[in-house]
């Protein structure tokens, strides 16, 4: 019987290292938690090398952690893989497909191996926007549509949580929103998938939640509205004496962030007071214009702590810049 949860994919703790060849280790994930709500798209972000594929082959069972839990669907993992394993899809790697045969013939000869119903095969190339192309052979597909086909091949058994490790690496910006469509479609249909990625973009366009790491740590997660929102309210100003304005804003409770020869002032909320601030202080604005922030700033500055050491631990908070400009201002004047 499942566990009653509304998470598809539950990490806790879990930790995976290699030895190198000089016999010291590496560590690919480091003490990781993850949560991922069930139905929807969520996003697993992180740069390369960052621990994500070793994660997702934790979850699949070709890997076996050091330590931590992990559950599927309710399901510890991997003791219970076997009981689960047929509601999941995963394509970790390019599948391989014989080119000369056409798209359905490979996929009736995946439904065959996988003892699946044919009935299913014309249904999932309709999922995937393949059907028209069913008859032409797979050499002639383009790496779109060859993506769009691992795709189909993993709903086969119309699994209820999907996992792709990179599924838009290599791909021109045709393939890239082919499939970026074919996911979104996916978690309007009520499934939950995962994806991981390093394309920001568009990652935003189709994830609803988002987890970024770094390192093998949790650096941040929650909706793509929250991460952003949080950050939303970001003003760029720019005075004759930024060094001074920045000082006097941080005196006053807020946060900034230099931007070459401008500042930006996180969580500004009304420009009318940093404008008052200023001129009350014989500083004039030269510039003040409201900056919309995206997953990609978000991104770059949670992963620009990857230099942090390795004894701060998950989910660390990265220190406001703001306070970086206050104590170089005050070792300054001392």
């Amino acid at each position: 019987m499942d566990t009653l949860t509304d998470l598809a994919i539950d990490i806790r703790g879990l930790r995976k290292s290699y030895r190198t060849l000089r016999g010291g280790q590496r560590i690919a994930v480091d003490s990781l938690d993850l949560q991922v709500p069930q139905g929807g798209v969520h996003g697993f972000l992180g740069p390369n090398g960052s621990g994500k594929t070793t994660t997702i082959k934790m979850l699949l069972g070709l890997v076996r952690p050091d330590r931590g839990s992990m559950s599927v669907l309710g399901h510890p993992v991997p003791d219970r893989l076997p009981q689960v394993i047929a509601r999941i899809g995963a394509v970790v790697e390019r599948p391989r497909f014989f080119p000369n045969f056409s798209g359905r013939l490979n996929l009736e000869l995946a439904a065959d191996a996988g003892g699946l119903p044919r009935a299913r095969v014309d249904r999932v190339l309709d999922q995937v926007g393949l059907l028209a192309r069913a008859k032409d052979p797979y050499r002639t597909y383009s790496l779109g549509m060859q993506q769009r086909l691992a795709v189909a091949s993993t709903l086969l058994k119309d699994p209820e949580l999907l996992i792709f490790d990179e599924p838009t690496n290599g791909l021109d910006p045709a393939g890239i929103h082919e499939v970026r469509e074919t996911i979104r479609n996916l978690g309007r249909e009520g499934r939950t998938v995962l994806v991981s990625s390093h394309l920001l973009s568009e990652v935003e366009q189709m994830a609803d939640t988002v987890s970024i790491i770094g390192k093998g740590r949790l650096l941040t997660s929650g909706s793509v509205v929250e991460l952003l929102g949080a950050r939303a309210s970001r003003m760029r100003i720019r005075v004759d004496d930024s060094t001074r304005a920045a000082q006097l804003l941080v005196q006053n409770g807020l946060q900034v962030v230099p931007d070459g020869t401008a500042l930006l002032v996180e969580s500004a909320g009304d420009p009318a007071r940093i404008t008052r601030l200023l001129a009350d202080e014989g500083l004039y604005l030269r510039e003040l214009v409201s900056v919309r922030r995206d997953l990609e700033a978000v991104y770059l500055e949670l992963t620009d702590g990857e230099g942090l050491s390795p004894d701060q631990g998950p989910g660390i908070e990265l220190p406001p810049l703001s306070r970086t400009i206050a104590s170089r201002t005050t070792a300054k004047e001392s």
